[in-house]
């Protein structure tokens, strides 16, 4: 058996001039070929995907190939959002997303693809992917979780198991948000959707239960089938249910136009978002220059308040500015001049400890300076970013 990891070519992938790609990707613990043969064998053609590629012959069939283990002693497994970010890389390596895509899922296989969908649309870097899904469908996939993997994950002390078992915990937090996000999203909530669900249990456990199955999207209805989770997606025949409805869901799907919003419109609603935000910004910095021009407009007053208190003292006009502001202190008569340093400075020096000491001195130096002037000249210097 090959080791192979990547996109298996079942038929019709070397085409260049084919109508579309269909992708079966399975789920936990599964095979790029057994988990679709009614036999689980690796090396035998006879399977459904090779049926739709004959009965499909101008569409690429392929099957994805990838290490998602319950237990750490099988192997290991990558995140639910770290995989799909590896396969959309995968994926554009083929040039998948150049032409239209149905996926087709099963179990967990399900989770990866709408994970990969939101990823590809929030990167942009994968954007063609996420536009060119026309299809996707879920065979027994646990859109909520599974009982089961909350059971295991219960007695992972003695089995161990990994991420990818955590992750389909029934009501997992990241489900929960990526089923939510299916059912309001204005674009994935119209991607088609084909949905089939297990009634019997595997080894005595029911795998997704019926609610769990349902990616609850308005005007999708989970089909009850027969078959237990292992079961469902190894289809027998040609004349079986699923695989009926499945071609006709590639004949209707594959080639018809979504309604969903076209990429222009996702380009502009994105543009509309930017230059929101750009207002918004541009408001702030208006907000930001009133309130600037607010504080200048009170240093004005202050100004004009201390320039006419020191005409009166003084006997003539006096204009406070950058250049001239300890010019003016030095002026006031006795005023010792290291003391108006550190008082223009607002700090102690020579000894002093503080401003009211280095007042207090100078008040009987120079008891006749106006001192309250003198105190708000030291502030007013402080915040000095006048433009005059």
């Amino acid at each position: 058996m090959s080791d192979f990891k990547g996109l298996i070519d079942i038929s019709g992938c070397d085409n260049p001039s084919r109508h579309g790609d269909v992708i079966f990707v399975h789920g936990l613990g599964g095979h790029a070929r057994g988990t679709w043969h009614p036999q689980e064998r690796h090396d035998d053609d006879n399977f459904w995907p090779a049926w739709l590629g004959e009965d499909f012959p101008d569409v690429g069939i392929w099957s994805l190939e990838y290490k998602v283990e319950p237990f750490r002693w099988t192997g290991n497994s990558m995140p639910l959002a770290d995989r799909a970010t590896n396969i959309l890389d995968l994926l554009d390596s083929y040039e998948i997303g150049d032409r239209p895509i149905i996926f087709i899922t099963h179990s967990m296989g399900g989770l990866l693809v709408k994970q990969m969908l939101r990823s590809a649309r929030d990167f942009g870097k994968w954007q063609a992917i996420a536009s060119q899904t026309k299809g996707i469908v879920f065979l027994s996939t646990p859109h909520s979780g599974s009982d089961m993997a909350s059971w295991i994950q219960h007695i992972g002390g003695i089995l161990r198991t990994t991420v990818s078992v955590e992750e389909l915990e029934a009501h997992h937090s990241r489900l929960r948000e990526l089923n939510l996000l299916y059912r309001n999203d204005e674009q994935f909530s119209q991607v088609p959707m084909l949905v089939y669900c297990e009634t019997r249990p595997t080894k005595g456990i029911l795998v997704v239960n019926q609610t769990s199955a349902d990616p609850g999207i308005k005007g999708v209805i989970p089909v009850p089938m027969d078959f237990d989770h292992i079961s469902i997606c190894k289809v027998a025949d040609r004349k079986t249910q699923i695989y009926r409805q499945v071609k006709r869901f590639i004949e209707k799907n594959l080639t018809t136009p979504l309604p969903s919003i076209e990429l222009k419109e996702i380009e502009e609603r994105h543009q509309q978002e930017v230059d929101h935000r750009f207002l918004q910004a541009e408001l702030l910095k208006q907000e930001h220059t009133r309130n600037k021009a607010q504080h200048f407009f009170e240093l004005g007053m202050i100004r004009a308040e201390l320039e006419g208190s020191l005409e009166a003292w003084y006997g003539k006009p006096i204009n406070i500015n950058k250049a001239n502001f300890r010019t003016i202190l030095n002026k006031f008569p006795g005023l010792d001049q290291v003391a108006a340093k550190a008082i223009v400075n607002n700090r102690p020096n020579d000894g002093y400890k503080s401003f009211e000491e280095l007042v207090n001195l100078n008040q009987r130096s120079c008891p006749n300076a106006p001192w309250d002037i003198i105190e708000h000249l030291v502030v007013f210097e402080g915040s000095f970013e006048s433009p005059y």
